[in-house]
């Protein structure tokens, strides 16, 4: 039996319509569909304690990073690359 990998997509935050006062994390649905198509597992991360991040990394086989309100290029260490 092959096992699927499983695959992390990081979340966004949101507030949640009923309640201002609480958030709820999401991704887009494509990210999460294609990773069921190439037979993976996704798994969505949400925002949260830095100290987690070990954690959640060792449930998964990849990441996905997709970006979004919280997510820093500076400390991504990600650098613009243009093509001419």
């Amino acid at each position: 039996m092959k096992i699927r990998p499983v695959i992390g997509i990081t979340g966004n935050e949101r507030p949640f319509p009923d309640d201002p006062d609480a958030n709820m994390s999401y991704a887009a649905t494509g990210f999460v569909e294609a990773v069921k198509e190439a037979g993976g597992i996704p798994l969505i991360l949400p925002i949260g304690d830095a100290a987690l991040a070990k954690d959640y990394i060792s449930m998964i086989d990849k990441l996905i990073i997709t970006g979004g309100t919280k997510c820093l290029a500076q400390v991504l260490r990600r650098r613009n690359h243009h093509r001419q």
